[in-house]
């Protein structure tokens, strides 16, 4: 639409002596309204049009932290006590779960023994079988302590907008040695909603 001028003789005042849409030639935007959280694009040399933002931005954060210790010398996988609950805004929208342990083990012979993490969403396992997601090596001598840290990222399409519990859990293969997460500090599980 073009620029009309009310009057004989006037300047047109851009804010108040004109009616219909600027176009994107002379200075505008060729669009008469917008919405939060749009930009624009070109649709051509000259004609301009709203478009939504694109994919891959947070759209929420939801963190848990710990200081629960788990002991255990189970081969199946048991739970660290904690987790994160996050309830995604769409069903196209991706979760990427952050996680971080502090881990120990004393032991009272030589031993040389596998942990292995994973991630449950409610009650699916996310890892790769009893490999779960991150698997730490341990080898001592006696009476020896060892400290450690266990970091994975998990990134998950669970295709709902209902809520989500994702629960860390642990085991060992060697049942006759015996694991035990630390209070060396605190243990945090953090969930992001990712946009599609």
């Amino acid at each position: 639409m073009a620029l009309t001028r009310l009057g004989l003789n006037q300047s047109i005042n851009l804010a108040t002596n004109t009616t219909g849409t600027l176009a994107v030639g002379n200075g505008g935007t060729g669009l008469a309204s917008g919405t939060t959280g749009e930009f624009l694009k070109f649709t051509g040399s000259t004609t301009l049009a709203p478009a939504e933002a694109g994919g891959g931005k947070v759209l929420q954060a939801v963190t848990t932290e710990s200081t629960a210790n788990v002991t255990t010398s189970n081969t199946s996988f048991v739970t660290l006590n904690f987790n994160v609950q996050i309830t995604p805004s769409a069903t196209s929208s991706k979760v990427l779960i952050l996680f971080n342990s502090a881990l120990g083990y004393q032991d009272t012979s030589s031993e040389t023994f596998y942990s292995f993490y994973t991630l449950y969403r409610d009650s699916t396992n996310l890892g790769a079988g009893n490999s779960g997601i991150q698997g730490v090596y341990y080898h001592s001598v006696s009476y020896n302590d060892i400290f450690s840290h266990a970091n994975f990222q998990k990134l998950d399409s669970p295709n709902t907008t209902s809520q989500i519990t994702y629960s860390p859990y642990i085991r060992i293969n060697n049942n006759s040695c015996s694991l035990a997460t630390r209070l060396e500090g605190q243990h945090n599980i953090t969930a992001l909603e990712i946009s599609a």
